[in-house]
């Protein structure tokens, strides 16, 4: 009777496998859980609301920006999102910084992460309030009448 010997790149790779697996099967019922969450008419409310306050804070960045720049609208110098997080929240830029840096890696802070926070703050928050809104929208209720 011949005995299997398993490598251990073969024992690393059935687990790598398992553990992906479970990443993909708790990664669906998140996603699912968030579905049934969002259907609840208090819940999606409540995103609405985000959605409206993420858009008053994107005008008054946008006005700040404007009385700043001292010339109007052609003279606009938009402040990217990383500057105000720096002056408002120095200590959670750095620890947010570190801990991406080191949990992600440093190609992701430097390449798409870097590049998002760098966006005008009244464009960023502008996004995420259309983003926000867009999901709490009322949905239209069908009814479907079987005779």
């Amino acid at each position: 009777m011949a005995r299997h010997c398993v490598t251990r790149n073969q024992a690393s790779d059935r687990s790598g496998n398992h553990r992906d697996m479970l990443i993909v099967h708790w990664i669906g019922r998140l996603l699912r859980f968030l579905g049934r969450l969002l259907l609840r008419p208090g819940v999606l409310f409540a995103v609405r609301m985000l959605g409206g306050w993420s858009f008053v804070l994107a005008v008054i960045a946008l006005a700040s920006d404007i009385v700043r720049s001292n010339g109007g609208l052609l003279g606009l110098a938009p402040t990217p999102f990383s500057a105000h997080w720096r002056a408002i929240a120095p200590g959670s830029y750095a620890a947010s910084e570190a801990w991406v840096r080191t949990t992600l890696g440093a190609g992701v802070w430097d390449g798409p992460l870097t590049a998002l926070i760098s966006i005008p703050t009244f464009v960023l928050l502008a996004m995420l309030g259309i983003a926000l809104y867009w999901i709490g929208r009322t949905r239209r209720t069908v009814n479907i009448y079987a005779n």
